[in-house]
């Protein structure tokens, strides 16, 4: 059974499930999340990557992020469920990007389109 979405549980199952994953082209990046209307009211969390590959998924505003995307929960959710893609949610105004959109659409697309990552997070993508 799937960790409920963006509960401590949540995010130490997301790191495992990267954590041996193949480093990639991507950027070295932190990538710090904000979503607002969460049963557990705004959770912040944030990403640190480091060639590409995950090496840090933690609770937390980060100190000096390069990339702040901020999301109500129903966006977020329907992002993690497949239901709606990061580029078709910025053009619709969906998730507010605050930082360097170069290096979050260009930078780490080798990351967010790579072969390995859904698979690895195919069981976490369940609906309750």
């Amino acid at each position: 059974m799937a960790a409920e979405l963006l509960t401590d549980g949540w995010l130490s199952a997301v790191a495992q499930a990267l954590a041996d994953l193949p480093g990639l082209d991507g950027a070295d990046a932190v990538v710090q999340t904000v979503v607002s209307g969460s049963p557990a009211r705004a959770v912040a969390f944030h990403a640190i990557f480091e060639t590409g590959r995950l090496t840090v998924l933690a609770r937390g505003r980060h100190y000096e992020p390069d990339v702040v995307l901020n999301w109500s929960y129903e966006d977020f959710e329907a992002l993690w469920f497949g239901e709606l893609s990061l580029e078709v949610a910025f053009m619709r105004g969906q998730v507010k990007v605050e930082g360097d959109h170069a290096l979050l659409f260009d930078g780490l697309r080798p990351v967010r389109s790579s072969a390995r990552l859904l698979p690895a997070l195919a069981a976490l993508r369940v609906r309750a």
